[in-house]
């Protein structure tokens, strides 16, 4: 008798009876048990050497990548907490720095304020004291004149005097006169 045997397509056939429909002979349940037990032996030894050799340093170094990862991000988020301090710090010293050059422009307008007030003080004495020595100079051409003038009097009114009187005095005589009329004036 003959059995259906299906194809790939899903289609029966029909097999002699004495002929298999498996390929290289025997019977299609014997090989079959076979085959999966070899399969199950060959599939569980090359799972232990991908397991040994493959996953198992796959899985390490992605353990150990992710730990890298994870260090990196921790390490760029200490460093841009460090840039924000260091940030933070230069636009102090940037303040601090602008604030002591405002302090130093101040105390320098104020030194020249200073200085410009002492050289004024120090020009107004000098002109002072070249007033009073001005002053005193006049003063004493002054003195000098009003004596010259006293002396050039006295002598031009002995000198009218003697005309009126027509009298002729000697150099001591007239001398004596012109002291005494510089006294009484």
């Amino acid at each position: 008798m003959s059995q259906p045997t299906p194809t790939a397509t899903g289609q029966h056939i029909e097999v002699p009876a004495g002929h298999s429909a498996a390929p290289h002979g025997g019977s299609s349940s014997a090989v079959s048990g076979a085959m999966f037990f070899w399969f199950l032996v060959i599939f569980g030894i090359a799972a232990y050497i991908l397991k040994k050799h493959a996953f198992t340093p796959i899985l390490d170094n992605l353990d150990k990548r992710e730990e890298e990862i994870e260090k990196s991000l921790e390490n760029a988020e200490t460093l841009e907490r460090e840039m924000a301090t260091l940030d933070a710090k230069v636009k102090a010293k940037i303040d601090e720095t602008d604030q002591k050059t405002r302090q130093m422009i101040d105390a320098a307008r104020e030194a020249a304020k200073e200085a410009a007030r002492g050289i004024e003080a120090e020009a107004k004495k000098q002109a002072d004291i070249l007033r009073e020595n001005a002053a005193r100079d006049l003063a004493a051409a002054q003195g000098k004149a009003e004596a010259a003038l006293r002396a050039f009097s006295a002598e031009s009114a002995v000198e009218l005097t003697m005309k009126l009187l027509n009298e002729k005095l000697d150099a001591k005589s007239r001398k004596v006169l012109t002291d005494q009329l510089l006294s009484e004036i």
